[in-house]
């Protein structure tokens, strides 16, 4: 099902039961339409594995280094960005954090400031991500998966995916165990009612009722397809993260490095703020500025 709404983002809802359209576990929202987010994220990516700049900087330095890097690129040719692209490619694929990727992962905040902006149109909830709080884990080519379950709600995005690379992800469902249910109390001859009894098997233990298995359910990928594709994942939410293709490619070492924001109810500052700049938008964009 896909919903449109007025920011140029909209939602892939899983068709399985287990998500529920007023509470979801997981919600993909897609960018693809909103040139500015589509921009900084295509070139963050495009950043991860570049060579960077030649010289020592701190990291204050580093992250205008990494916006320098944005910018210069914004006007280019597809033609242009190939070849600056196999010039200054970084043969070091594997080393997750340097100081020049550490800029890039923080530059990410922006993209994961300007989605949640727009949650409260496809999410439970006035939620919002507030920078600089960025976080990140790697998968690997032919190691185990990766189950990772969140403290609170967070945005999920691959920040470098290998050429080749899907990422599978499931929903994991836990063993629900119903409560044990007493026997049926019948009054005695006076009219007396016992206590409620209830069953035990032959150890002695008490029968806790029927035990109920719920699917894990495959949710989506994260490969080349869908660039423009970030994900809400609800508080408590258990997902497992697979690598394919790792055979087919001959993949080794990293794989991807995906980063999360967390989310945050918003305060009234955040709500007045939010107002006012939906308010903007909407004027800019039936003055066809946007």
């Amino acid at each position: 099902m896909t919903t449109i709404i007025p920011s140029n983002f909209y939602t892939l809802d899983g068709t399985d039961s287990h998500t529920n359209p007023s509470n979801p576990l997981f919600r993909k929202i897609n960018f693809e339409h909103e040139a500015a987010v589509r921009l900084v994220s295509t070139e963050l990516r495009r950043a991860w594995t570049a060579l960077p700049p030649p010289g020592d900087r701190d990291s204050k330095s580093e992250i205008s280094a990494v916006q320098e890097f944005i910018k210069a690129n914004r006007d280019k040719t597809l033609e242009e960005l190939a070849a600056i692209a196999i010039a200054s490619s970084n043969p070091d694929t594997q080393s997750i954090h340097t100081s020049w990727r550490d800029a890039v992962y923080d530059q990410w905040n922006n993209v994961l400031y300007d989605v949640g902006k727009f949650l409260p149109e496809i999410c439970p909830g006035d939620l919002c991500h507030r920078p600089p709080d960025c976080e990140l884990f790697a998968l690997e080519f032919h190691g185990d998966d990766v189950v990772r379950v969140w403290d609170q709600d967070v945005l999920l995005i691959p920040a470098f995916l290998k050429p080749g690379v899907s990422i599978r992800v499931k929903i994991l469902q836990q063993r629900q165990q119903d409560e044990a249910v007493p026997n049926e109390a019948i009054p005695d001859e006076s009219g007396s009612v016992a206590p409620p009894s209830f069953d035990c098997d032959s150890a002695g233990n008490l029968s806790t009722g029927r035990e109920r298995v719920l699917r894990d359910v495959e949710v989506g990928v994260f490969d080349a397809s869908n660039p423009c594709e970030i994900w809400y994942i609800k508080q408590g939410t258990s997902a497992c993260f697979h690598v394919d293709n790792g055979g087919e490619i001959g993949g080794k070492g990293l794989a991807a490095v995906m980063v999360y924001g967390p989310l945050y109810e918003m305060n009234d500052d955040e709500r007045e703020w939010r107002e006012i700049e939906s308010s903007r938008v909407s004027v800019m964009k039936m003055a066809g500025l946007m």
